[in-house]
């Protein structure tokens, strides 16, 4: 299946494309893992727009475009 991961946040989608990169270095040995993670699109909202995926992965999360995951509180977010 193609899999598509989606976020708003171009910072976002940087750590979620080193994140599978280092998946497919850590799993070189079995080919069937790196083989399903070549199905894996990684972009922004708008970079999939038109496009298509059997799944789809929309992360929405508020955070600093310097640190990916580090939520905004307060008047920062």
């Amino acid at each position: 299946h193609s899999i598509g991961l989606i976020s708003p946040y171009r910072a976002q989608v940087g750590f979620f494309r080193r994140f599978v990169i280092e998946l497919e270095r850590e799993l070189s040995s079995r080919q069937s893992a790196v083989a399903a993670l070549k199905q894996v699109r990684v972009g922004t909202v708008h970079a999939f727009q038109g496009g298509e995926a059997d799944i789809i992965v929309c992360d929405l999360v508020d955070c600093r475009p310097d640190k990916p995951g580090i939520l905004y509180w307060n008047d920062e977010g």
